[in-house]
């Protein structure tokens, strides 16, 4: 299974995605409210499974996305978020985003977005 980071300003999303996580046999790695210590925590646990929103402070989900492929360019990323815009899609796709699933989520969705993404 794989060693997750999770990026979220949420505390109730990093929790809820936390624990499902565990349900499905992942690792979680470590925990990040925002990008600069997203990236800061990849470089340090490089996890294999980052679940990262869009909407950060400091460094924005599509900056930390960029310097953690930088980092690790086969890193498995799923974005978590409710974002939708069109152009965020094409960049998403630039950076071989692994997978997408909006918020609000069911358990159920992640489980699917995440198999789907292990390909």
């Amino acid at each position: 299974m794989s060693r997750a980071l999770i990026v979220d300003d949420s505390t109730l999303i990093r929790s809820i995605i936390a624990e499902e996580l565990r349900s499905l046999g992942h690792e979680v790695a470590g925990e990040a409210a925002g990008g600069r210590e997203a990236v800061r925590l990849f470089g340090e646990l490089v996890p294999d499974l980052v679940l990262m929103d869009l909407a950060l402070d400091e460094i924005d989900g599509l900056e930390s996305i960029r310097l953690i492929r930088a980092l690790s360019p086969s890193v498995r990323i799923v974005v978590v978020s409710a974002l939708a815009r069109e152009n965020v899609a094409r960049e998403l796709c630039e950076l071989c985003v692994n997978g997408y699933l909006r918020k609000p989520f069911t358990p159920e969705e992640l489980r699917d977005t995440l198999a789907a993404s292990d390909g």
